[in-house]
């Protein structure tokens, strides 16, 4: 086959037939095949392996023994005068992650040490790495999506490929340290990890890399990525400890979400929609199966419940039997024990990730029981923590997540408080339309923008969406439905006139988020932020437990509602605009503008400008 090459920028791009005949005598034609840092992609009509090596001819003749790869028929070498074993690693893992999130061919690598390190002139290599996918993309045909679609996918976002930063990878790798050390002993006491993360630092991207790296070690995978073959006679403790077909699942309370990791799991080799479970799955397989998992990763884990506030009478009769049957001498009632207790009994080792600040409703495990299981964790080395922002493009966003916790804390808003936004847009408006035409510019501009609001009005169109169905809020000379369908909302067509809720978009990101703060929240006569109730129509956050004796205080509400609020105003990656009705929490949102419009006309006045233009 003839090489075809196209040069830019000092690259070339070349593609040839990956057999043993053509690696041969290749390093005679170019001594950098055999030294020098390269990207390469092997590909077949359907599936995609991407990797870096400084020996090229050496990598290809160790990839053609592999069975895995097989099927796989042409390579593309990418070689750039200017690379270095760093440049690499970073474009090796964009491809992949790229590859994954076009969804037209199936990739092969595993996810093990692709992290997102930095290095020298990073910015100006990414820019090439631009040029080298439209390459690969236009002439090599090889991708059927544009970046922008792409990167804007929900395979993309929930890829088990994704650049971990330093924090997840040390979290990552001590957790893999702990967990591997058990399945080579074969040790089946329980063990618990808890990681309490706050909002976009990458709750649901760790839990997808973690449930990847332990399937593919319960594939025959070792920690560098090395294949064991089943079949192969090794008697070495750890091959033989890799060998054992390990009980893994992903747990996903919010439906939403589960429904998208579920499509994505169906991209990705080893993997399967059927790992990824719903709360109540993981009763029902042990007490059909009597199998107890060997690793349970539950996400969102500050989200699983207690007896008595589910959502209609038949989940509730299906809480009481598998508490029946979990526990038939504890709980004979079927109300004592919890779905934390559910996980707990159904795995050998289980991995929570919980960040308290997104319970939202009193169905929801007490806070009580996450703060002893938090302390138990911490003594015993099984805590993790992460705080480093990944959601928002904002360099200042722990000051952020304090400025929202500040409004609902009724802390003042002082200078000292707002973060420096940056190119960050986050803006306050007083008109409602206004917004919305911001938004819809943004979304011309970049997608994923989404109108969305607390739960302060009634859903009236949720029997009825066709064309003629009722509007559920008016708001300022404006008519708005809530979202046409809360499962895939997120990742579907919307029109301009649809809003979400908290329910709809957990653990999913937004280019821009426009967040209207409704008349369920305002000041008491003290001036302290309170709930309305009469506004608020989530009727399971507000309920009270009749069959465990509880009552839902105005204290743990006015927790509740911040907490949706919290969860709300952290969504959106490039931007977040706000309306506040005009009440007294809604000028606590004015004084942020008017703190961010003070900075602006003293940086104006510095620089001497007479003019301003938004």
């Amino acid at each position: 086959m003839t090489d075809v090459k196209r040069n830019c920028e000092h690259y070339t791009i070349s593609r040839r037939l990956f057999n043993d005949e053509t690696f041969g005598d290749m390093a005679l034609v170019d001594d950098r095949l055999t030294n020098w840092p390269v990207v390469y992609i092997l590909t077949s009509s359907t599936e995609v392996y991407v990797g870096e090596t400084l020996n090229y001819c050496k990598r290809m003749k160790q990839h053609l023994k592999n069975d895995h790869k097989s099927s796989l028929q042409l390579t593309h070498l990418i070689l750039h005068d200017e690379f270095n074993k760093s440049v690499c690693l970073d474009l090796e893992s964009t491809l992949i992650n790229l590859f994954f999130g076009d969804g037209r061919l199936r990739v092969l690598n595993r996810n093990r040490g692709i992290v997102d390190a930095n290095y020298h002139h990073r910015a100006y290599y990414r820019q090439i790495f631009n040029d080298i996918f439209d390459t690969l993309r236009k002439e090599n045909n090889l991708f059927s999506k544009s970046r922008f679609d792409i990167e804007n996918s929900d395979l993309y976002k929930f890829s088990p490929f994704k650049k971990l930063n330093q924090e997840q990878e040390a979290v990552a790798d001590s957790i893999w340290d702990q967990l591997i050390e058990r399945f080579e002993r074969r040790d089946e006491d329980f063990q618990e990890i808890i990681i309490e993360a706050l909002p976009g630092t990458g709750k649901t991207i760790l839990a997808i890399y973690l449930t990847k790296l332990f399937a593919d070690y319960s594939r025959g995978y070792t920690s560098d990525n090395e294949y064991i073959s089943f079949s192969n006679g090794n008697t070495d403790t750890k091959t033989r400890a890799s060998q054992r077909r390990l009980k893994i699942g992903l747990v996903i309370p919010p439906a939403p979400l589960r429904f998208t990791v579920k499509q994505v799991f169906k991209m990705i080799e080893g993997l399967d929609e059927t790992m990824v479970l719903s709360v109540f799955d993981i009763p029902k397989s042990l007490i059909e199966n009597d199998e107890k998992y060997d690793l349970l990763i539950v996400d969102e884990s500050h989200l699983l419940s207690e007896f008595g506030l589910q959502a209609n009478g038949k989940i509730l009769n299906d809480f009481r039997r598998y508490n029946n049957n979990l526990f038939p001498e504890e709980d004979p009632h079927g109300d004592k024990h919890t779905q934390l207790d559910w996980m707990r009994h159904c795995s050998n080792n289980v991995i929570f990730m919980v960040d308290m600040e997104q319970a939202t409703q009193p169905a929801h495990v007490d806070s009580s029981n996450w703060e002893m299981a938090i302390s138990n964790a911490k003594r015993s080395n099984h805590y993790f923590h992460l705080t480093c922002q990944m959601r928002m493009q904002i360099s200042e966003a722990d000051r952020y997540m304090s400025l929202i916790r500040a409004i609902f804390d009724d802390k003042p808003i002082t200078d000292d408080i707002v973060p420096n936004f940056g190119e960050y847009d986050f803006r306050v408006f007083t008109d409602l339309k206004e917004m919305q035409a911001a938004l819809s510019r943004r979304e011309k501009e970049y997608g994923l923008c989404r109108m969305l609001a607390g739960y302060d009005w009634p859903w009236v169109s949720k029997s009825n969406y066709g064309d003629d169905a009722p509007y559920d809020i008016e708001l300022d000379e404006m008519r708005f439905r809530w979202q046409r369908n809360p499962i895939s909302w997120m990742h579907s067509a919307v029109t301009s006139d649809e809003v979400g809720m908290i329910h709809s978009v957990r653990g999913y990101d937004l280019n821009y988020a426009g967040v209207i703060i409704g008349p369920d929240v305002g000041l008491d006569d003290s001036g302290e932020y309170c709930v309305n109730r009469d506004q608020y129509y989530d009727r399971r956050g507000i309920a009270d437990n009749h069959f465990l004796g509880k009552k839902t205080t105005d204290s743990q509400l006015r927790r509740y509602v911040a907490n949706v609020y919290r969860v709300l105003l952290t969504r959106g990656i490039r931007g977040t605009y706000v309306y506040a009705e005009s009440s007294g929490l809604a000028e606590r949102f004015h004084q942020i503008q008017a703190i961010l419009s003070e900075r602006g006309r003293q940086a104006r006045e510095y620089r001497g400008d007479t003019e301003y233009h938004s």
